[in-house]
């Protein structure tokens, strides 16, 4: 029952639907923004990983610097 008839300006009758659309603006507008959150979710999780392994390489390479310029006591102390 949510259809009603009608009567326009010049005199024809038409069935009126009340069920609302969502115009195309807003089905675009909506559409572009979550394929920019995604996009934007994809570079960050890339740059992270890409951040995070420089500096578990750089950390672990001070480690293995730091174990060569200390005495022998103190490697294994570090290193277990």
């Amino acid at each position: 029952m949510d259809e009603q008839i009608v009567t326009g300006k010049d005199g024809e009758q038409g069935v009126k639907n009340d069920k609302r659309f969502v115009s195309l603006k807003v089905k675009w507008s909506v559409g572009m923004g979550l394929g920019v959150l995604i996009i934007f979710a994809i570079f960050a999780v890339l740059l992270f990983q890409s951040f995070s392994s420089i500096l578990l390489r750089q950390e672990k390479l001070i480690l293995t610097m730091l174990c060569l310029l200390l005495p022998n006591g103190w490697k294994t102390r570090i290193l277990n």
